[in-house]
């Protein structure tokens, strides 16, 4: 185990080093710290740190502030800090999976000094992996269980490789001779630009490229005076392709990714390169990646829900002057389908819910489920327009970008997206909640109501009782192309489930304690009842519940 912890940070920390051209965080330095006890000395060479900017958004100092507050004894601070990076990164599942087990075993006690397992603390996550710093423009879905709509991101270059492929902006032939030799002669290469190489399949017209360049470079501008932001400090890549075949074809050349067919375009922090399906009357999509580019590369940790809705708004543009306003989308039919969707699992969340989303969460991934991913892309959009409207968008970017002081002794300084959006606001999520639902109503005939929000948790009832109507449903689909083998075994691990479930559960006294530690376990919130053995028996069988779920739903879109 340890073993593989290792190897999973050194290319993180390459990467980082390259990107933001810093030092090495003093990793070895910190862990011997902390194993003697110097946790409050740890946590305040880490505030001297982020003085600087490269160290202002680092998930491997987030880690060990985390740490640092678990061992001193304060679980819900360290908690709150666990859960930003979820909503910030996008980790591999063996990642996941470590840090939620370190975010369960913050008790409520101070640990006493050399007692602290090495395996435990060498696991310090610079950056996201790939899957992290990868993120794309979906478009419509509609066969929501579909595996293959999600990324398959083994085959990625390594970080050292992707590191190679960025480029000071003096050094445009290097550039230009490393891209040829990558794609070979199907491709045209701009370098007339200081910021962007622009690369177009074979043919293209060298007047409209430099057209669309122009255009990045003004949105560009927007982007970092507008929200001052700092560029990135390399040469950006442009893969502007003309349809979902060609942007594929290039996706697999250079990031050997298949991407799916509802993929619009993608962008790649690591190696400071952007794809998408347009031309110089349809950029919208490089104005969404380029989005996602300026700003990874300077807030590093901004919440998905943020990072997500910005660059969905930009996708459908106008300009007035030199301000690029978010205009009227095509995502607004996806959240009129879902704001009347009968389907338990294809709702509108509410907006403290969706600012509360892990990165797995508001892609779908949780809960395999693309169909969420899109409902979430269009509701962030449709925020996004709201506070655009309002004025608000700038204060909120700002407000992210300057992160926080914290405390070792009163981390209570550290606010989660409710608390920053509430001090921007000035009034309540729930009130934000009201104003924007009546904006919905006025300006789109949208209407969301309290019975029609999806639950952010579901009970055990409504997870077993729609599987077993799925698998009365799935019964009568089923032809050559799934055997009756399939609906048996998902039939009978149901039955074992709803067997466990009412024998022991169903009508415990803490059944609704769970519900309520379940959805502040998702959100970050820490609930001491996460801690006993009764919460960790039954989410053991409320996850294979969860899992179960998405299995015959799959296999259900699969049957039709």
């Amino acid at each position: 185990m340890k073993k593989q912890l290792v190897a999973l940070l050194c290319p993180i920390l390459a990467l980082v080093l390259s990107l933001k051209g810093q030092v090495a965080i003093p990793t070895d330095k910190y862990i011997a710290m902390l194993k003697n006890g110097r946790y409050g000395e740890v946590f305040d060479d880490i505030q001297n740190l982020r003085k600087h900017k490269q160290y202002a958004k680092s998930a491997t100092l987030d880690y060990f502030e985390a740490k640092c507050l678990c061992f001193n004894g304060s679980p819900e601070y360290a908690r709150a800090i666990f859960n930003k990076m979820f909503q910030a990164y996008s980790f591999t599942e063996d990642q996941r999976r470590f840090l939620t087990s370190e975010m369960e075993q913050c008790q409520g006690s101070p640990a006493p000094s050399g007692t602290i397992s090495p395996t435990v603390i060498t696991i310090p996550l610079q950056i996201p992996l790939p899957q992290a710093i990868l993120v794309g423009k979906i478009g419509e879905v509609t066969d929501c269980y579909n595996h293959n709509l999600f990324v398959d991101f083994s085959k990625m270059p390594s970080p050292d490789s992707l590191l190679k492929r960025t480029f000071e902006k003096n050094k445009k032939l290097d550039a230009l001779g490393f891209w040829r030799g990558l794609l070979g002669i199907g491709y045209e290469i701009d370098t007339s630009s200081d910021r962007f190489v622009m690369i177009t399949p074979a043919g293209s017209h060298r007047a409209e490229m430099r057209e669309a360049i122009n255009s990045l470079e003004k949105a560009s501008s927007f982007y970092t005076s507008y929200y001052s932001l700092s560029p990135p400090e390399k040469l950006i890549t442009v893969f502007m392709m003309p349809d979902r075949q060609a942007l594929s074809v290039a996706a697999r050349i250079v990031h050997q990714i298949d991407l799916p067919q509802t993929s619009l375009g993608y962008s790649n922090v690591g190696d400071l390169s952007l794809f998408g399906i347009g031309d110089i009357q349809h950029i919208g999509t490089l104005f969404h990646e380029l989005f996602h580019l300026t700003i990874r590369s300077d807030i590093g940790d901004i919440p998905v829900w943020l990072d997500e809705g910005l660059a969905c708004l930009y996708s459908t543009y106008a300009w007035e002057g030199n301000i690029l306003i978010g205009a009227a989308t095509w995502r607004t039919q996806v959240l009129r389908d879902a704001s009347t969707s009968k389907d338990y699992s294809v709702g509108v969340p509410e907006l403290n819910t969706l600012i509360g989303y892990s990165w797995n969460q508001f892609n779908g991934i949780a809960d395999s489920n693309i169909c969420k991913a899109s409902v979430n892309y269009a509701l962030a959009n449709h925020l996004m327009l709201y506070l655009q409207q309002q004025g608000l968008l700038r204060k909120i970017v700002l407000r992210f970008r300057q992160g926080q002081e914290r405390s070792f002794t009163d981390s209570s300084k550290f606010d989660d997206s409710r608390q920053v959006m509430e001090a921007v606001l000035g009034f309540p999520m729930d009130t934000l909640q009201t104003k924007f639902n009546q904006w919905l109503l006025a300006g789109y005939g949208i209407t969301l109501s309290s019975d029609r929000y999806q639950m952010p948790v579901y009970t055990f009832r409504v997870l077993l009782n729609n599987s077993q109507m799925e698998i009365l449903q799935f019964g009568n689909q089923i032809d050559q192309k799934v055997t009756i083998n399939v609906a048996n075994k998902l039939n009978f691990d149901l039955i074992k489930i709803k067997e466990e479930y009412y024998k022991k559960y169903d009508s415990a006294p803490f059944l609704a304690q769970f519900y309520k530690a379940e959805e502040n376990y998702q959100r970050g919130v820490y609930d001491g009842f996460t801690t006993t053995q009764r919460f960790k028996e039954m989410k053991q069988l409320y996850d294979e519940a969860v899992h179960l779920s998405a299995q015959i739903r799959s296999a259900c879109f699969r049957s039709q």
